[in-house]
């Protein structure tokens, strides 16, 4: 699970802050979407107050189509890395 210390303990540099916004950093989540393994990434990310980008395989987001319009409801952003991995 995805905890506010660990992004802490990294600190700036390590989470991909920058000196002048030492708040922000990027959490990304790769391949997919897979309908369990979304929820359970989406879940953790909410129970932690994080935002990620999910970047989906484009034939897996056309199988489940559902499942990336979900993810971009639920406050995602949602970018297509290639259509097949």
């Amino acid at each position: 699970m995805l905890r506010r210390e660990w992004v802490h303990a990294l600190g700036p540099a390590q989470a991909g802050a920058t000196a002048c916004s030492p708040r922000w950093f990027a959490v990304t989540y790769d391949d997919g979407p897979v309908p369990a393994r979304a929820r359970t990434a989406v879940a953790a990310l909410d129970a932690a107050g994080f935002r990620a980008t999910f970047f989906m395989v484009g034939s897996l987001a056309a199988t489940y189509p559902y499942v990336a319009a979900r993810v971009a409801d639920w406050g995602h952003v949602v970018a297509i890395q290639t259509y097949n991995h």
